[in-house]
Protein backbone atom coordinates (compact mmCIF):
# COMPACT_ATOMS: atom_id res chain seq x y z
CA UNK A 1 0.00 0.00 0.00
CA UNK A 2 2.85 2.39 0.89
CA UNK A 3 4.47 1.67 -2.45
CA UNK A 4 1.28 2.67 -4.25
CA UNK A 5 1.06 5.96 -2.35
CA UNK A 6 4.72 6.69 -3.03
CA UNK A 7 4.27 5.97 -6.70
CA UNK A 8 1.31 8.34 -6.78
CA UNK A 9 3.33 11.15 -5.25
CA UNK A 10 6.09 10.60 -7.79
CA UNK A 11 3.52 10.84 -10.55
CA UNK A 12 2.21 14.12 -9.17
CA UNK A 13 5.74 15.47 -8.97
CA UNK A 14 6.36 14.45 -12.55
CA UNK A 15 3.18 16.15 -13.66
CA UNK A 16 4.08 19.38 -11.81
CA UNK A 17 7.63 19.63 -13.07
CA UNK A 18 7.16 17.91 -16.45
CA UNK A 19 10.73 16.60 -16.63
CA UNK A 20 12.09 15.09 -19.81
CA UNK A 21 13.05 11.45 -19.92
CA UNK A 22 16.79 11.79 -19.12
CA UNK A 23 16.25 14.17 -16.23
CA UNK A 24 13.51 12.01 -14.77
CA UNK A 25 15.76 8.97 -15.00
CA UNK A 26 18.52 10.94 -13.27
CA UNK A 27 16.04 12.06 -10.61
CA UNK A 28 14.97 8.48 -9.88
CA UNK A 29 18.59 7.30 -9.78
CA UNK A 30 19.70 10.05 -7.40
CA UNK A 31 16.70 9.53 -5.19
CA UNK A 32 17.52 5.87 -4.95
CA UNK A 33 20.98 6.75 -3.68
CA UNK A 34 19.59 9.31 -1.27
CA UNK A 35 16.99 6.90 -0.01
CA UNK A 36 19.65 4.35 0.79
CA UNK A 37 21.63 6.98 2.69
CA UNK A 38 18.66 8.54 4.45
CA UNK A 39 15.54 6.43 4.17
CA UNK A 40 12.28 8.24 3.40
CA UNK A 41 13.42 11.70 4.58
CA UNK A 42 15.12 12.85 1.38
CA UNK A 43 12.35 11.41 -0.78
CA UNK A 44 9.59 13.02 1.20
CA UNK A 45 11.28 16.46 1.32
CA UNK A 46 11.96 16.65 -2.40
CA UNK A 47 8.63 15.24 -3.43
CA UNK A 48 6.85 17.65 -1.08
CA UNK A 49 8.87 20.58 -2.44
CA UNK A 50 8.09 19.54 -5.99
CA UNK A 51 4.38 19.28 -5.23
CA UNK A 52 4.15 22.60 -3.35
CA UNK A 53 6.55 24.53 -5.58
CA UNK A 54 8.90 25.44 -2.72
CA UNK A 55 12.40 26.43 -3.83
CA UNK A 56 15.32 26.10 -1.45
CA UNK A 57 17.44 29.24 -1.42
CA UNK A 58 20.92 29.61 0.02
CA UNK A 59 21.46 31.73 3.13
CA UNK A 60 22.73 35.25 2.45
CA UNK A 61 23.45 38.54 4.27
CA UNK A 62 22.45 42.07 3.31
CA UNK A 63 25.44 44.37 3.52
CA UNK A 64 26.10 48.00 2.67
CA UNK A 65 22.83 49.37 4.10
CA UNK A 66 22.49 52.31 6.46
CA UNK A 67 19.60 53.73 8.50
CA UNK A 68 18.56 57.30 7.66
CA UNK A 69 15.54 59.09 9.13
CA UNK A 70 13.91 55.89 10.28
CA UNK A 71 14.14 54.16 6.88
CA UNK A 72 16.65 51.82 5.32
CA UNK A 73 18.67 52.83 2.32
CA UNK A 74 21.88 51.64 0.80
CA UNK A 75 25.05 53.56 1.53
CA UNK A 76 25.56 54.04 -2.17
CA UNK A 77 22.06 55.55 -2.43
CA UNK A 78 22.77 57.95 0.47
CA UNK A 79 26.01 58.98 -1.17
CA UNK A 80 24.20 59.60 -4.44
CA UNK A 81 21.57 61.72 -2.67
CA UNK A 82 24.26 63.81 -0.98
CA UNK A 83 25.96 64.41 -4.30
CA UNK A 84 22.64 65.42 -5.84
CA UNK A 85 21.98 67.94 -3.04
CA UNK A 86 25.46 69.42 -3.42
CA UNK A 87 24.86 69.81 -7.14
CA UNK A 88 21.55 71.61 -6.52
CA UNK A 89 23.18 73.98 -4.04
CA UNK A 90 25.90 74.67 -6.55
CA UNK A 91 23.32 75.55 -9.21
CA UNK A 92 21.55 77.92 -6.79
CA UNK A 93 24.84 79.62 -5.99
CA UNK A 94 25.70 79.96 -9.66
CA UNK A 95 22.29 81.51 -10.35
CA UNK A 96 22.81 84.04 -7.56
CA UNK A 97 26.29 84.93 -8.82
CA UNK A 98 24.82 85.46 -12.27
CA UNK A 99 22.22 87.82 -10.79
CA UNK A 100 24.92 89.76 -8.93
CA UNK A 101 26.83 90.26 -12.19
CA UNK A 102 23.69 91.45 -13.96
CA UNK A 103 22.96 93.91 -11.17
CA UNK A 104 26.52 95.20 -11.30
CA UNK A 105 26.12 95.74 -15.04
CA UNK A 106 22.95 97.77 -14.48
CA UNK A 107 20.62 95.18 -16.01
CA UNK A 108 18.20 95.48 -13.11
CA UNK A 109 15.08 93.86 -14.57
CA UNK A 110 16.94 90.74 -15.71
CA UNK A 111 18.92 90.68 -12.47
CA UNK A 112 15.68 90.77 -10.48
CA UNK A 113 14.16 87.77 -12.25
CA UNK A 114 17.47 85.92 -11.92
CA UNK A 115 17.55 86.60 -8.18
CA UNK A 116 14.03 85.19 -7.95
CA UNK A 117 15.11 82.07 -9.84
CA UNK A 118 18.02 81.64 -7.44
CA UNK A 119 15.63 82.10 -4.53
CA UNK A 120 13.41 79.30 -5.78
CA UNK A 121 16.42 77.00 -5.93
CA UNK A 122 17.54 77.99 -2.42
CA UNK A 123 14.09 77.28 -0.98
CA UNK A 124 14.89 73.56 -1.15
CA UNK A 125 17.56 74.03 1.51
CA UNK A 126 15.93 76.58 3.82
CA UNK A 127 14.17 79.96 3.80
CA UNK A 128 16.98 82.34 4.77
CA UNK A 129 19.11 82.38 1.61
CA UNK A 130 15.95 82.31 -0.49
CA UNK A 131 14.65 85.36 1.40
CA UNK A 132 17.89 87.24 0.77
CA UNK A 133 17.59 86.57 -2.96
CA UNK A 134 13.99 87.83 -3.01
CA UNK A 135 15.06 90.93 -1.11
CA UNK A 136 17.71 91.60 -3.74
CA UNK A 137 15.08 91.08 -6.43
CA UNK A 138 12.94 93.74 -4.73
CA UNK A 139 15.80 96.23 -4.86
CA UNK A 140 16.48 95.49 -8.51
CA UNK A 141 12.83 95.81 -9.48
CA UNK A 142 12.76 99.21 -7.76
CA UNK A 143 15.79 100.27 -9.78
CA UNK A 144 13.95 99.12 -12.89
CA UNK A 145 10.88 101.18 -11.83
CA UNK A 146 8.71 98.07 -11.70
CA UNK A 147 6.87 98.85 -8.48
CA UNK A 148 4.33 96.04 -8.69
CA UNK A 149 6.97 93.34 -9.18
CA UNK A 150 9.08 94.94 -6.44
CA UNK A 151 6.21 94.66 -3.98
CA UNK A 152 5.61 91.02 -4.93
CA UNK A 153 9.30 90.18 -4.46
CA UNK A 154 9.44 91.93 -1.09
CA UNK A 155 6.29 90.13 0.02
CA UNK A 156 7.91 86.80 -0.83
CA UNK A 157 11.03 87.83 1.05
CA UNK A 158 9.01 88.77 4.14
CA UNK A 159 7.19 85.43 4.12
CA UNK A 160 10.45 83.51 3.87
CA UNK A 161 12.16 85.51 6.62
CA UNK A 162 9.13 84.86 8.81
CA UNK A 163 9.60 81.10 8.32
CA UNK A 164 13.09 81.31 9.78
CA UNK A 165 12.87 81.45 13.57
CA UNK A 166 16.22 83.26 13.70
CA UNK A 167 15.07 86.05 11.39
CA UNK A 168 12.01 87.44 13.17
CA UNK A 169 13.37 90.99 13.30
CA UNK A 170 14.40 90.77 9.66
CA UNK A 171 10.88 89.64 8.80
CA UNK A 172 9.41 92.54 10.78
CA UNK A 173 11.53 95.05 8.88
CA UNK A 174 10.54 93.48 5.57
CA UNK A 175 6.84 93.65 6.43
CA UNK A 176 7.21 97.26 7.58
CA UNK A 177 8.87 98.24 4.30
CA UNK A 178 6.23 96.28 2.43
CA UNK A 179 3.46 98.16 4.27
CA UNK A 180 5.05 101.49 3.35
CA UNK A 181 5.29 100.51 -0.32
CA UNK A 182 1.72 99.28 -0.47
CA UNK A 183 0.47 102.37 1.38
CA UNK A 184 1.99 104.56 -1.30
CA UNK A 185 -0.19 102.80 -3.87
CA UNK A 186 -3.32 103.76 -1.95
CA UNK A 187 -4.19 100.22 -0.86
CA UNK A 188 -4.74 101.08 2.80
CA UNK A 189 -6.43 97.82 3.77
CA UNK A 190 -3.52 95.72 2.57
CA UNK A 191 -1.02 98.16 4.03
CA UNK A 192 -2.73 97.92 7.41
CA UNK A 193 -2.48 94.13 7.26
CA UNK A 194 1.27 94.29 6.68
CA UNK A 195 1.80 96.89 9.41
CA UNK A 196 -0.01 94.64 11.87
CA UNK A 197 2.14 91.68 10.85
CA UNK A 198 5.28 93.79 11.26
CA UNK A 199 4.16 94.93 14.70
CA UNK A 200 3.48 91.35 15.81
CA UNK A 201 6.92 90.27 14.60
CA UNK A 202 8.65 93.17 16.37
CA UNK A 203 6.80 92.33 19.58
CA UNK A 204 7.81 88.68 19.27
CA UNK A 205 11.43 89.77 18.90
CA UNK A 206 11.12 92.18 21.84
CA UNK A 207 11.92 95.10 19.55
CA UNK A 208 10.75 98.58 20.59
CA UNK A 209 9.85 99.48 17.03
CA UNK A 210 6.50 97.80 17.62
CA UNK A 211 5.37 101.04 19.33
CA UNK A 212 6.38 103.31 16.46
CA UNK A 213 4.52 101.13 13.98
CA UNK A 214 1.34 101.55 16.01
CA UNK A 215 1.24 105.21 14.94
CA UNK A 216 0.93 104.13 11.31
CA UNK A 217 -1.67 101.53 12.23
CA UNK A 218 -3.75 104.14 14.07
CA UNK A 219 -3.54 106.68 11.24
CA UNK A 220 -4.51 104.15 8.56
CA UNK A 221 -7.34 102.83 10.72
CA UNK A 222 -8.58 106.41 11.02
CA UNK A 223 -8.35 106.90 7.25
CA UNK A 224 -10.47 103.78 6.81
CA UNK A 225 -13.11 105.43 9.07
CA UNK A 226 -12.88 102.72 11.71
CA UNK A 227 -13.17 105.31 14.46
CA UNK A 228 -13.66 103.00 17.43
CA UNK A 229 -10.52 100.98 16.66
CA UNK A 230 -8.59 104.15 15.84
CA UNK A 231 -9.50 105.73 19.19
CA UNK A 232 -8.30 102.60 20.99
CA UNK A 233 -4.98 102.78 19.14
CA UNK A 234 -4.51 106.47 19.98
CA UNK A 235 -5.27 105.82 23.64
CA UNK A 236 -2.68 103.03 23.65
CA UNK A 237 -0.14 105.34 22.05
CA UNK A 238 -0.79 108.03 24.65
CA UNK A 239 -0.40 105.58 27.52
CA UNK A 240 2.84 104.18 26.10
CA UNK A 241 4.29 107.62 25.34
CA UNK A 242 3.53 109.61 28.49
CA UNK A 243 6.57 108.35 30.41
CA UNK A 244 8.94 108.57 27.46
CA UNK A 245 10.89 111.83 27.36
CA UNK A 246 11.03 111.73 23.56
CA UNK A 247 7.49 110.57 22.79
CA UNK A 248 5.53 112.45 25.45
CA UNK A 249 5.24 115.53 23.23
CA UNK A 250 2.98 113.53 20.91
CA UNK A 251 0.49 112.71 23.68
CA UNK A 252 -1.78 115.78 23.12
CA UNK A 253 -2.09 114.91 19.43
CA UNK A 254 -3.08 111.33 20.25
CA UNK A 255 -5.70 112.49 22.76
CA UNK A 256 -7.16 115.07 20.37
CA UNK A 257 -7.52 112.30 17.80
CA UNK A 258 -9.19 110.11 20.41
CA UNK A 259 -11.82 112.76 21.16
CA UNK A 260 -12.42 113.56 17.50
CA UNK A 261 -12.90 109.86 16.71
CA UNK A 262 -15.88 109.98 19.05
CA UNK A 263 -17.07 113.20 17.43
CA UNK A 264 -16.86 111.55 14.00
CA UNK A 265 -19.12 108.79 15.30
CA UNK A 266 -21.70 111.50 16.03
CA UNK A 267 -21.77 110.99 19.79
CA UNK A 268 -21.06 114.45 21.21
CA UNK A 269 -22.14 113.52 24.73
CA UNK A 270 -19.67 110.66 24.80
CA UNK A 271 -17.03 112.94 23.27
CA UNK A 272 -17.39 115.29 26.25
CA UNK A 273 -16.98 112.40 28.69
CA UNK A 274 -13.95 111.06 26.82
CA UNK A 275 -12.36 114.53 26.93
CA UNK A 276 -12.93 114.89 30.67
CA UNK A 277 -11.48 111.42 31.23
CA UNK A 278 -8.35 112.33 29.31
CA UNK A 279 -8.00 115.56 31.28
CA UNK A 280 -8.22 113.70 34.58
CA UNK A 281 -5.74 111.03 33.56
CA UNK A 282 -3.22 113.30 31.86
CA UNK A 283 -2.97 116.39 34.04
CA UNK A 284 -0.73 118.28 31.63
CA UNK A 285 -3.23 117.73 28.86
CA UNK A 286 -6.03 119.02 31.09
CA UNK A 287 -4.35 122.43 31.19
CA UNK A 288 -3.36 122.54 27.52
CA UNK A 289 -4.68 124.69 24.70
CA UNK A 290 -5.90 121.58 22.90
CA UNK A 291 -8.05 120.59 25.88
CA UNK A 292 -9.56 124.07 26.14
CA UNK A 293 -10.32 124.29 22.42
CA UNK A 294 -11.99 120.87 22.40
CA UNK A 295 -14.08 121.78 25.44
CA UNK A 296 -15.22 125.01 23.77
CA UNK A 297 -15.96 123.11 20.55
CA UNK A 298 -18.22 120.60 22.28
CA UNK A 299 -19.91 123.33 24.34
CA UNK A 300 -20.61 125.47 21.25
CA UNK A 301 -22.08 122.48 19.47
CA UNK A 302 -24.38 121.72 22.39
CA UNK A 303 -25.56 125.39 22.44
CA UNK A 304 -26.01 125.44 18.64
CA UNK A 305 -23.58 128.35 18.62
CA UNK A 306 -22.22 128.48 15.07
CA UNK A 307 -19.88 131.42 15.72
CA UNK A 308 -18.57 129.90 18.93
CA UNK A 309 -18.02 126.59 17.13
CA UNK A 310 -16.05 128.29 14.35
CA UNK A 311 -13.87 130.13 16.88
CA UNK A 312 -13.19 126.93 18.82
CA UNK A 313 -12.33 125.17 15.57
CA UNK A 314 -9.81 127.88 14.66
CA UNK A 315 -8.25 127.71 18.13
CA UNK A 316 -7.95 123.93 17.91
CA UNK A 317 -6.36 124.09 14.49
CA UNK A 318 -3.79 126.56 15.82
CA UNK A 319 -3.02 124.44 18.88
CA UNK A 320 -2.50 121.28 16.87
CA UNK A 321 -2.35 121.12 13.12
CA UNK A 322 -5.45 119.15 12.23
CA UNK A 323 -5.20 116.57 9.45
CA UNK A 324 -7.45 117.10 6.45
CA UNK A 325 -9.81 114.36 7.56
CA UNK A 326 -10.66 116.19 10.80
CA UNK A 327 -11.04 119.49 9.00
CA UNK A 328 -13.64 117.94 6.72
CA UNK A 329 -15.56 116.43 9.63
CA UNK A 330 -15.65 119.65 11.67
CA UNK A 331 -16.41 121.95 8.74
CA UNK A 332 -19.47 119.86 7.91
CA UNK A 333 -20.69 120.34 11.47
CA UNK A 334 -19.98 124.07 11.24
CA UNK A 335 -21.96 124.36 8.01
CA UNK A 336 -24.96 122.65 9.57
CA UNK A 337 -24.83 124.97 12.54
CA UNK A 338 -24.61 127.97 10.24
CA UNK A 339 -27.72 126.79 8.42
CA UNK A 340 -29.48 126.25 11.74
CA UNK A 341 -30.04 122.62 10.77
CA UNK A 342 -30.06 120.78 14.06
CA UNK A 343 -31.48 117.53 12.71
CA UNK A 344 -28.00 116.02 12.50
CA UNK A 345 -27.78 115.70 16.29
Amino acid sequence: MSAVILLGLVAVAAYKTKPDTPSFRKFITEESKTQSASPAKGWLNKITNAVTGVINLPDFKVTGWVKTDGTLSSSSSASSSSAHTAAQESRAEQEKEKAVRLKRDGKYAVAATTFLAAGRKYEQFGPYDAALCCEEAYKCFKQANDKSSAIDALHRSAILFNKDSRSTTRAARAYETLAENVRSTGDLTRSLEYYNTARDAFETAGDGRAKTILTNIADITLSLHNYTAARTHYETLAAESIDNSTLRFSVPKYLVNGVLCTVAEGDWVKAGKVLEGYGARYVAFGGSGEFGALKDLISAHDRFDADGFQKAYNDLNQSTLLPEQWKQVLLKVSDKLQNADVSFR
